[in-house]
């Protein structure tokens, strides 16, 4: 009998051994199990949602406030395929800046939605936006990425929600130098049925530091600046010492202050995303 997950929608297959042959990882059925969700039974059968991000897999949500001189001065950057404006809820599926060095450095756009190369549909990166770091060597989905296709996801900051009583508050999470800094992912080339090349990625994971610790039991995993051009080197296939560069960040760099409930919806995108909550500290 087919081991059913109780998540049921006319966009999401119904888990059985044949694609857990394909998918099967601790880091891909989290993906699946992270996703915001709804329930509309007794049975728990489930659906996706596409508003409100407040059970979002972390990182689900985040912003990047920099302009095009600070990136290519921070990174090297070469060349620019991809504009940069400040945005300051960038959510999934949407297109987001990374950056490459094959050979040179230089910046693209790609969805935010990890479409391994042998997938069918492209809808499956809606459930694969972030990657676990501690499994991404060993899955059938990642691990060929994990080797050779490694990118920087550009960032100021990031949110998460945390959960006090009933209630989920949304944080905003930073460098104290308010710098922008650069997330560890992972990218794949995809091409659709009709032939079109769609580049794709996922951002990883690692466990929390002490300041995200009580808000999530993960936080996306922000790069040492030093070990940037490591991670971005194409050469570099020693995945053992890879996976070394996939540590919390030090908390002590770090700040996470309440905000307006505004970013629960990737619509909004103002300023108002970052603004603080009189009084909220962590």
């Amino acid at each position: 009998m087919p081991f059913h997950s109780g998540y049921d929608h006319p966009h999401v297959p119904t888990w059985s051994p044949s694609l857990a042959d394909n998918l099967l990882s601790s880091t891909a059925i989290h993906m699946v199990l992270s996703c915001p969700l709804k329930r509309t039974t007794k049975t728990q059968t489930f659906y996706l949602l596409g508003q409100d991000f407040t059970r979002f897999a972390l990182c689900g949500l985040f912003n990047l406030l920099s302009h095009k001189k600070v990136l290519e001065a921070r990174v090297g950057v070469k060349k620019f395929e991809f504009e940069i404006v400040p945005r300051y809820n960038i959510a999934p599926s949407q297109q987001i800046a990374a950056i490459l060095a094959d050979p040179e450095v230089h910046l693209v756009g790609m969805h935010w939605g990890f479409i391994p190369f042998w997938a069918k549909d492209k809808r499956i990166g809606n459930r694969m936006i972030n990657a676990r770091s501690e499994t991404v060597a060993e899955s059938k989905a990642f691990r060929h990425s994990f080797a050779k296709k490694r990118c920087l996801i550009p960032a100021t900051g990031f949110y998460e929600w945390r959960k006090i009583g009933k209630v989920k508050k949304p944080m905003h999470i930073r460098l104290e130098s308010r710098n922008p800094f650069a997330l560890a992912g992972i990218y794949s080339h995809w091409k659709s049925p009709s032939g079109k090349t769609l580049m794709s990625c996922a951002i990883l994971t690692t466990s929390p530091n002490d300041l995200l610790k009580p808000i999530h039991n993960r936080m996306p995993v922000v790069l040492q600046r030093k070990d940037e051009l490591t991670w971005l080197d194409p050469e570099n296939e020693d995945v053992e010492n890879l996976q070394k560069l996939l540590n919390p960040y030090t908390s002590e760099h770090m700040e996470a202050y309440e905000i307006s409930t505004y970013v629960n919806s990737p619509s909004n995108t103002g300023p108002m995303c970052t603004v603080p909550v009189e009084s909220a500290s962590l």
